[in-house]
């Protein structure tokens, strides 16, 4: 737990709290995503509303544009000095227009990636833990095996050739193999139908790996490849890992961990979010906004291509982040929306700031001058 701590940073510790009550890595995710959400909706409201804000203002003073660009459209600087003159007037400026998005943005990529790197390492983590821990039931269920049901008394060093015999394919006693066989397979399955349950989500077998038709457990390759296995070791080692794989393939029946599904829900979900995203946005700006085409195409296949070379654990946490981004969204449109109704609300209501020229005159002006 220590190392695989260290070895993921801070989400590790995060996701591993969640994991420590809810007993599964996805319902983990979920919980964790909404709690982001959560803490992060004030920042999402100020930002909105701040945006909100400015379109509005933009529409207001889209008239009195109009006439500075057709009446110095032959002078730029003019033109410049009256668009910001016209600008602040209304109180738009680029801090207002881009600090409120830049941060929510920036927070927000920060997490994703950072999230990202995270729960990929995670993942081969656990992963690994998932077969370390049936490599060791194995271990200790053949040596067991061989022990309680051999004919003979067995000194230290002959149950070890035996143990090496039965692990390499290679023991002689037919009746001893097929007694060790069945008591090593219901030792090892039931260690693996424990270790599922924390990892089983819906139809996906092992969120820690694609919601593809890969194998639910970590490839040999992976294996050796994180433990840092020697190539003396390789072939024993490679050896144990078939003997472990075909007993839980033998018996699970279906090696497919998935079927793309996830990830087909990651790109609807994200067309969804964007379309939904623009309609509420009107509403609270009482300024139509076109659909964005390019977001609508870009932003799905940025998620399909995390999607699809993530784990299924990501995958849920960009649905579930999705959902969360627009459901907030929902209920701050109801809530400016319900502002202007009423009429208590200054948050979308825009103002054009009195000229100071008329101030300066009225302070300067003396009866009778």
């Amino acid at each position: 737990m220590l190392n695989m701590m260290l070895a993921t940073g801070l989400w590790g510790s995060i996701v591993e709290f969640f994991v420590s009550f809810t007993k599964n890595y996805a319902i983990a995710i979920i919980l964790l995503t909404v709690a982001l959400k959560l803490i992060l909706s004030p920042l999402d409201y100020y930002q909105r509303v701040t945006m909100a804000k400015t379109q509005k203002a933009q529409a207001l003073m889209q008239p009195e544009l109009t006439k500075i660009n057709e009446k110095y459209k032959n002078d730029r600087d003019k033109l410049n000095a009256e668009t910001l003159k016209l600008q602040k007037k209304y109180g738009i400026t680029m801090k207002s227009m881009c600090l409120p998005l830049l941060l929510t943005l920036g927070i927000s990529t920060v997490i994703f990636l950072t999230l990202f790197n995270s729960l990929t390492k995670i993942s081969n983590s656990q992963l690994v833990n998932q077969y370390d821990t049936l490599k060791s039931e194995y271990e200790v269920a053949v040596e067991e095996g061989i022990e309680f049901n051999s004919q003979v008394s067995l000194t230290e060093e002959e149950l070890q050739i035996k143990v090496n015999e039965y692990i390499s394919n290679n023991l002689s006693d037919e009746n001893l193999k097929a007694s060790v066989d069945e008591y090593v397979k219901n030792k090892v399955l039931t260690k693996y139908s424990n270790i599922k349950k924390e990892y089983r989500f819906l139809w996906i077998n092992n969120v820690l790996k694609k919601d593809s038709n890969t194998y639910q457990l970590i490839s040999f390759d992976n294996y050796a490849n994180l433990k840092n296995i020697s190539d003396e070791n390789l072939e024993n080692e490679r050896t144990i890992f078939n003997n472990i794989t075909g007993i839980v393939y033998s018996v699970d029946g279906n090696t497919t961990n998935g079927y793309y599904i996830m990830i087909v829900i990651v790109v609807l979900i994200t067309i969804l979010q964007q379309f939904i995203s623009t309609k509420l946005m009107n509403k609270t700006t009482d300024v139509k906004m076109p659909t964005n085409k390019v977001l609508m195409i870009i932003m799905p296949l940025i998620m399909f291509i995390f999607a699809i070379q993530s784990t299924a654990l990501f995958s849920i946490y960009i649905v579930i982040n999705s959902i969360m981004t627009t459901l907030i969204s929902f209920i701050i449109g109801k809530i400016t929306n319900r502002g202007k109704g009423s009429g208590n609300s200054d948050e979308i209501i825009i103002k054009p700031k009195k000229s100071t020229k008329v101030v300066e005159y009225s302070r300067n002006y003396k009866p009778g001058a």
